[in-house]
């Protein structure tokens, strides 16, 4: 009987990128949240993001949220394709 659960192809560094990639983007959520929310004084204006984005470090900070975001939602997807398509033919073209 064929085990259709997952079959485990991508492998543990595919595996353990996902763990580490999702817990940085969480820190980074909360850090984003708490600057926004809590430290932030007044309205959120175009300007107030402009002045805090004039800085490398937030500018950074967002650019890399974003980037890891969509590296850890493509590693999401191929982890999936490689656990639950079987097919070979099917699987290249997803």
């Amino acid at each position: 009987m064929k085990n259709y659960l997952g079959s485990g192809r991508s492998g543990p560094a595919a595996w353990f990128f996902q763990r580490v990639s999702g817990l940085a983007l969480a820190v980074i959520l909360l850090l984003h949240f708490f600057v926004l929310h809590f430290l932030t004084t007044g309205p959120l204006t175009y300007q107030t993001v402009m002045a805090r984005l004039a800085h490398p470090w937030w500018k950074t900070v967002d650019i890399l949220f974003v980037v890891l975001g969509v590296i850890h939602a493509a590693g999401g997807l191929n982890l999936l394709i490689d656990d639950y398509v079987h097919r070979p033919g099917r699987r290249s073209i997803l």
